[in-house]
């Protein structure tokens, strides 16, 4: 059987896949980091739970169902465990530690795009990151700001647009900002406007990091269709297509004639990004992209099991020789340094 069958018989909701396969390929975290994580008081674990199907849970566009139907199946069962626990750990052991050989974390302000319901900030928090948080969604930080008092740990959040941030942070400045799972759910030209006005925020030696975001140039959209060569289909071949796919939460989303509200839509639930989009945002050639750490090779460098590359990854390193191997794997997670350099 091949392997995206396999994992699609495992998953078939078709959601987060490569986060799993990416827990089988974490090396230990180190202690200088495991040491500052904080645990939930007693009580804690209920009072999350709460705010999430009071506050993140009953968001309608988003989730068609209300939360005691949805939170009912083994699919809403599985989502409400990854918001609860599943993406702090997986933000702790795999993020956290390749962000900080990057970058010091300890004092750091940081902007992060796309927060939601605060387990990314938790993460980073904790590591002694000044973190302010933007989101959408009002439900999502209203779990983010219980999560982060149930964590003793402090953060600003604001709802934004990404593409409105500049209007939001005011005089603020920062040393890093962060998109996190966040720039596949936009529109092209929010990605674009954002994106830009990101860069320009940002002094030389400051850092923009993108992570956990599908690459287009990938074979397979394990993010939110499940489905093979789906990131490379037009906007409209992926609305029509999306009703054929084996995700039901997903596919129930999109029917009729498209218009321009479902491309909002369409865009919403995930389309992936490719290193076009950072070329056209950052004004440079695209082998002059300024990375200075992505999360592949980080992971290659600490795990003698794993070696090398994907057949599929090794094709597009030769087909684009002379780009970086960051914007050939099949998610983008990458650290930029304005002014920097490439591994």
């Amino acid at each position: 059987m091949p392997i995206y069958k396999a994992i699609k018989a495992i998953f078939p909701d078709g959601t987060r896949r490569h986060e799993w396969v990416a827990g089988l390929l974490r090396p230990p975290i180190p202690a200088k980091l495991k040491q500052n994580q904080r645990e939930l008081p007693p009580g804690g674990e209920q009072r999350l739970q709460d705010s999430l199907i009071r506050d993140f849970f009953t968001d309608r566009s988003y989730y068609p169902e209300p939360p005691e139907i949805y939170l009912a199946t083994p699919v809403g069962q599985n989502d409400l465990r990854d918001h609860m626990f599943g993406r702090l750990e997986s933000f702790r052991s795999s993020v956290i530690p390749w962000l900080s050989a990057a970058m010091p974390l300890q004092r750091m302000k940081v902007l992060e795009i796309g927060c939601g319901t605060g387990a990314s900030t938790v993460a980073l928090a904790e590591q002694g990151a000044e973190v302010f948080g933007l989101d959408v969604s009002d439900g999502a930080l209203a779990v983010g700001r219980e999560r982060l008092k149930l964590y003793g740990l402090h953060a600003d959040f604001a709802a934004a647009n990404a593409a409105e941030f500049p209007s939001v942070i005011g005089n603020r400045q920062f040393d890093c900002i962060i998109y996190f799972a966040v720039l596949e759910h936009m529109t092209w030209q929010e990605r674009q406007a954002s994106l830009s006005a990101a860069w320009r925020h940002l002094r030389p030696g400051q850092y923009l990091v993108v992570i956990e975001t599908p690459n287009r140039l990938w074979y397979m959209d394990d993010h939110t269709s499940g489905e093979l060569f789906f990131h490379w289909i037009s906007d409209e071949a992926a609305f029509a297509y999306s009703r054929l796919t084996e995700r039901e939460i997903y596919n129930r989303a999109f029917r009729g004639e498209i218009t321009d509200e479902q491309r909002v839509l369409l865009a919403r639930w995930g389309r992936g990004a490719s290193f076009h989009d950072f070329v056209l945002a950052f004004d440079v050639e695209p082998e002059k992209l300024p990375v200075v750490s992505y999360l592949g090779e980080f992971r290659r460098q600490r795990l003698a099991k794993l070696r090398g590359v994907s057949k599929y990854e090794q094709v597009l390193r030769e087909l684009a020789p002379n780009l970086h191997p960051a914007f050939l794997g099949s998610y983008l997670d990458v650290v930029f340094r304005k002014n920097g350099g490439r591994l």
